[in-house]
């Protein structure tokens, strides 16, 4: 068990290292660095050449009512004017690639109106689906797309596409409070969005490229500690064996997870006093264990990364990913790698900040050829509840018909939302088939279901027990 005091004392010396680098930060001039995790996904755009578009997020808003178009073009130009992030392209400089922050221009351009066709509606979506799969060409343009279809008088559909490199979950609730801030009807002058912002998220890569210059930052130590003599890889039960030089698709396969669990895992994580993260992180891992034949794994997590108020009303890509070790020698419990996983992670999380890019370089591990090097799988819980988006005299729903992919093998993320636990499933696809990812749910659900059930038995057990 990690001691509370302990525990306490060393997130307030990780806040007080915070602030001490974020006094050290001003804007500057000179080239802007990209952050650690901007110069993975820009490393990984330049390999792709202008293939898949793995990064690619696409949100669609159905607008229903009498829409101000003008309103919302000021709305969004003033949303790029005060987030800078979302006009910035990355080109490479005689330093490496830097952040080049572009003029804010005029980010949505005239209505493309579709009243004649048919199926306004399906020609709409056609429409927004081919913008966001188009790849983004970072050193010319900001990763950004807008563009608005008119269905009718009072029906519009608006498409918002972005790359991963200027965006990430968190900034969705950012994005949805600016516009609905922004978006004014009837006002011919942009709309006042109060103060300016305090950062920038080029003061931000700045701090953190200060901050993890070297391998003498505790963070790094502290890494380096944990993750020495880790597994060189996760031996997953692929359908094609990973091979070096492998094209780098990926894909998602959405389902749900059995509708009981969710009142079995809410009554055991006040028993042991975990969160819903750890309970299904358990799950997750003691899956992977079984199916590996392994008993160390190292599974990802992404975090949010926003350590400071000020990073939280900025729009950006944040997220880091952290390592989380777990250890199934013994045959442990359910009950006892909950413990396990509670208290690794949230030591793990006092140490959230030190880029993963910073910690595969400082703890140097040993690599499989073709494959990412530590962390081969991930896993995430989305249960916070998202700010909607909400614009004056309209009613809005939203879509999300891409959720970006990934560079690892392969990775779980779970919304917990209204009673359910929907499971997105992301996938190599050069690595695996969509069914076996659909026997990969099944089973965990399984699991679970038998976790819950008799707590106290082996939480990883003989895998070919799942599947019959």
């Amino acid at each position: 068990m990690v001691d509370p005091d302990v525990l306490t004392d060393r997130l307030l010396a990780r806040r007080a290292e915070r602030r001490g680098a974020a006094a050290l930060d001003a804007p500057g001039d000179g080239p802007v660095p990209l952050s650690y995790a901007q110069e993975r996904m820009w490393l990984l755009e330049q390999m792709a050449a202008g293939g898949p578009a793995g990064n690619n997020y696409l949100f669609v808003f159905h607008l229903d009512g009498p829409l101000d178009e003008a309103a919302l073009r000021r709305a969004i130009h003033e949303l790029h004017r005060r987030q800078e992030v979302l006009r910035t392209a990355y080109r490479l400089g005689a330093d490496g690639p830097q952040q080049v922050v572009l003029e804010p221009g005029q980010p949505l351009p005239p209505a493309t109106d579709l009243t004649s066709e048919a199926d306004p509606q399906r020609a709409a979506a056609e429409q927004a689906l081919a913008m966001g799969a188009t790849p983004y060409d970072l050193d010319v343009a900001a990763p950004v797309r807008w563009q608005l279809f008119r269905l009718a008088p009072r029906r519009h559909l608006l498409a918002f596409g972005v790359h991963h490199i200027a965006f990430d979950g968190w900034s969705e609730s950012v994005l949805h409070a600016e516009l609905a801030t922004l978006y004014v009807p009837g006002r011919h002058a942009a709309a006042d969005a109060g103060t300016g912002l305090r950062r920038r998220f080029a003061d931000y890569a700045r701090q953190q490229r200060r901050q993890f210059d070297d391998d003498s930052a505790p963070a790094l130590q502290y890494w380096c500690r944990r993750l020495q003599g880790a597994p060189v890889a996760l031996s997953l039960p692929f359908d094609r064996p990973p091979r070096p030089g492998g094209a780098a698709n990926s894909a998602t396969r959405v389902a749900e997870l059995p509708v009981e669990l969710v009142g079995r895992l809410e009554a055991f994580g006040r028993e042991t006093r975990a969160s819903l993260y750890m309970l299904l992180l358990a799950g997750f891992g003691a899956l992977l264990g079984e199916r590996a034949g392994q008993d160390d794994l190292v599974v990802g997590t992404p975090h949010a990364g926003r350590h400071e108020v000020e990073l939280e009303q900025l729009i950006g890509s944040f997220v880091n990913m952290v390592p989380m070790r777990l250890h199934l020698a013994g045959r442990p419990s359910f009950r006892q790698l909950v413990h396990q996983v509670r208290d690794t992670a949230l030591e793990a999380f006092s140490y959230a900040d030190a880029p993963l890019e910073r910690i595969i370089a400082a703890a140097a591990p040993l690599r499989e050829p073709g494959r990412p090097p530590l962390t081969q799988a991930f896993f995430q819980v989305h249960n916070t509840p998202r700010t909607p988006l909400a614009l004056h005299g309209l009613e809005v729903r939203i879509e999300q018909p891409l959720y970006g992919g990934t560079s690892l093998d392969l990775g779980l993320v779970i919304l917990a939302q209204d009673g359910t636990l929907r499971a997105f499933w992301k996938y190599r696809t050069d690595r695996f088939d969509a069914a076996s990812i659909d026997r990969l749910h099944q089973d965990l659900g399984r699991l679970l279901l038998r976790c819950t059930d008799g707590p106290d038995r082996p939480a990883a057990g003989d895998w070919r027990e799942l599947s019959t």
